[in-house]
């Protein structure tokens, strides 16, 4: 979408809104692509154990627009997705939470008042281990120039709408 259209049929808050969006989208996981033929990339891109699936698959689609803007192509296909997600675990160490002044009395008065006699236990808290996911993904995509498919058809990616809101071109 062009400047101009941008301009004219959205608000220009809204238009903000969608470029911040993209950004913020962006910025959720890190993306590479390359090409492997004339016309035929790969893209991946992996988010953080905090990271949303959809939007890590967003940021693919995104530097798949962005693979085939660099070379000259207008529209995308995803023939292959692959999932690349990261399983691990992380080992949590048991905590273990002082007692204070376990049995102590106060030999000496403070002022008028004596501390008398404290008891307490230490608690224990054992070891444990946390699962955490970095969601992935892994795209082969296959490009084309202006004319060369339908932009019509299910599944044809428009470069033009993949900065600010991602849309097929239908």
């Amino acid at each position: 979408m062009n400047a101009f259209l941008l301009r004219r049929n959205f608000p220009a808050g809204i238009a903000l809104s969608l470029i911040a969006a993209a950004f913020s989208v962006a910025a959720c996981a890190n993306a590479s692509g390359m090409m492997l033929t004339e016309n035929t990339g790969v893209v991946s891109a992996l988010g953080s154990a905090s990271s949303n699936p959809e939007s890590v698959f967003e940021t693919a689609l995104i530097e798949a627009g962005n693979l085939a803007r660099a070379h000259g192509y207008q529209y995308f296909t995803v023939l292959k997705t692959e999932d690349k997600s990261i399983t691990g675990t992380q080992y949590v160490p048991g905590e273990t939470i002082a007692a204070g002044n376990s049995q102590r009395t106060s030999a000496r008065p403070v002022g008028n008042t004596n501390l008398g006699t404290q008891t307490s236990n230490s608690t224990y808290t054992t070891h444990s281990t946390a699962m955490h996911i970095r969601p992935g993904y892994e795209l082969t995509v296959k490009m084309y120039r202006e004319g060369e498919i339908d932009a019509r058809m299910e599944g044809v990616w428009n470069i033009d709408f993949l900065p600010g809101k991602l849309r097929r071109d239908r």
